[in-house]
């Protein structure tokens, strides 16, 4: 069985108790592989070995003394005097565009070199000049949604899109259960949180400006006026939701302070607990105001069955279909808009259940892990035939 090997960037710790998207989609993917031998690279961890086998992954933990953040120049070294050792040809870099040409010089011509871009980075970070040496260096582009591959291949760089394609992320759908299945695991969650007799709005992520949460309390403001019964749970950031220093979480502390009874905070809650914060809610809502190449959390929501209120932005109506699996926000700016599409879904009980069971159908026909390992194993065989 061939081999093919993942990069993950330097700093990156794999498995990791916060692990972000990038992470994620690597682990879920690799896994599944069914005709290449998977081996993943990312930086030492101090309480894991540098080389083990988990799930039929090979992780290979690089240790490095020059730190080079920026093009991981040691680290990239060192990956690839393994990748040699072991006869390892497919390498597939995984959000690191400034790795490519490096990798390029140390792997050399036989070496079939794949770059998968989580954002934009390309050309949000990159001049013309270097985003064509990125682009000259690679065999492939693979863009987790179509939004990003547009941003990027079509209205950028379209003389490289012969080498680009759409490999869009999944959800496990195993871990992310729907509701209706698990009614009474739910209800104890409810209680836990005070929430029985509720109709709860759900926001699950990182509480951060461009996930919009300040939007979504200004808007439950206007909810909670209307549907006394409602309330809205944010589940995310540190174990107390709010870091001293920063300033964004003081400014939801303070809009929420407004509606004290009609806001709970879960706290952070890590990656493999998650799935279970989504049984707290009726209506998933996330206003992103930034243009999200995919949006894992909308995915994750979806799966669980829920009613899906998101931003008309970047990736997201990928995976929400407007009116069909979920609703789309025009201008998340708009929090009178938010709070008419809350409202909505709370005062029409019967489309919220429609939306659910569409979503979940949704992620089971085009969200699977399973379709995304393959995906990327027919990309390995059409590269591996040139």
């Amino acid at each position: 069985m061939e081999k093919a090997a993942t990069i993950l960037g330097e700093g990156t710790l794999h498995p990791h108790p916060r692990q972000g998207a990038t992470q994620t989609g690597v682990e879920e993917a690799t896994k599944r592989f069914k005709r290449y031998a998977p081996y993943v690279f990312s930086s030492h961890m101090a309480d894991r070995p540098d080389i083990e086998d988990l799930e039929g992954v090979w992780q290979y933990r690089i240790k490095t003394s020059i730190p080079d953040n920026l093009l991981g120049r040691n680290y990239l070294f060192k990956v690839a005097q393994h990748l040699k050792q072991l006869g390892i040809k497919i390498v597939h870099v995984r959000n690191r565009p400034l790795y490519m040409p490096k990798l390029r010089r140390l792997m050399g011509k036989e070496a079939i070199l794949i770059l998968h871009e989580h954002n934009q980075n390309i050309v949000d970070t990159l001049t013309q000049k270097k985003a064509i040496e990125v682009f000259e260096a690679i065999d492939a582009y693979v863009a987790v949604s179509r939004f990003t591959y547009d941003y990027e291949i079509t209205n950028k760089y379209p003389q490289f899109k012969n080498k680009a394609c759409v490999i869009l992320n999944g959800v496990n759908l195993e871990r992310f259960r729907p509701v209706w299945e698990q009614k009474e695991k739910a209800a104890s969650l409810r209680r836990k949180f005070g929430l029985e007799g509720s109709k709860v709005v759900l926001f699950a992520g990182a509480i951060r400006e461009r996930k919009g949460v300040h939007l979504l309390v200004e808007a439950f403001k206007q909810v909670a006026k209307k549907h006394p019964e409602a309330k809205l749970v944010i589940s995310g950031g540190d174990k107390d939701n709010l870091e001293a220093k920063d300033a964004y979480a003081r400014k939801v502390k303070a809009i929420t302070s407004q509606i004290p009874d009609k806001v709970v905070f879960t706290g952070y809650v890590p990656p493999t607990e998650i799935q279970d914060i989504y049984l707290l809610g009726d209506i998933f809502v996330g206003p992103s105001t930034w243009e999200e190449a995919f949006g894992l959390v909308f995915a994750e929501a979806s799966a669980t069955g829920l009613a899906v209120i998101g931003s008309r932005r970047g990736g997201i109506p990928e995976i929400i279909l407007d009116g069909r699996s979920g609703l789309l926000i025009n201008d998340p700016e708009n929090t009178s808009e938010i709070a008419e599409k809350i409202n909505y879904l709370i005062e029409s009980p019967r489309k919220c259940e429609e939306l659910g069971y569409s979503a979940r159908k949704y992620m089971e026909e085009k969200f699977s892990w399973d379709r995304v390992a393959n995906e990327i194993e027919d990309l390995y065989d059409k590269l591996s035939d040139k």
